[in-house]
């Protein structure tokens, strides 16, 4: 296991009601991209999500790290947590 990566999504929404649901749709989104890749999200690191306020308009950054594992085992695998590949489905 090697190469810490970071995802980061950015974008904008006028109602900050969305804030919920939108950090978890790109949680899931972003977590099945680093499957994808081969990488796994670590657990002692967790998502960061910053929003602000311009002209009426809540802008929204969410990063997430992840490890590379390989293809194989970033879909066997959920997680990394202390160094270890944990599955929990």
């Amino acid at each position: 296991m090697k190469n810490i990566k970071g995802w980061k999504r950015s974008g904008q929404i006028r109602d900050d009601a969305d804030f919920i649901r939108i950090r978890a749709e790109l949680e899931k989104l972003t977590i099945e991209e680093m499957r994808d890749d081969g990488y796994l999200p670590i657990h002692e690191l967790p998502s960061r999500w910053s929003t602000s306020l311009l002209d009426k308009k809540y802008s929204f950054d969410l990063t997430m790290y992840g490890v590379y594992v390989g293809k194989r085992k970033a879909q066997e695998f959920d997680f990394l947590c202390e160094w270890k590949l944990i599955k929990s489905r």
